[in-house]
């Protein structure tokens, strides 16, 4: 990153907080993971997913 490998800048670098708390970290999971299953039972055009991955094999 630097050009001189023995310089490193003073300080260094500020600590960083987390951008989302645990809280909301959960509850982002839970959306995922509930768009993960309304994909997958979810009908899509008189099919689901399913239906359309076992057609295929």
């Amino acid at each position: 990153m630097f050009l001189e490998r023995e310089w490193e800048p003073p300080g260094g670098p500020p600590d960083r907080k987390p951008t989302i708390s645990a809280r909301e970290e959960r509850m982002l999971l839970r959306l995922v993971v509930l768009g993960v299953i309304l994909s997958l039972i979810a009908p899509i055009g008189g099919a689901s997913l399913v239906q359309a991955i076992v057609a295929l094999f």
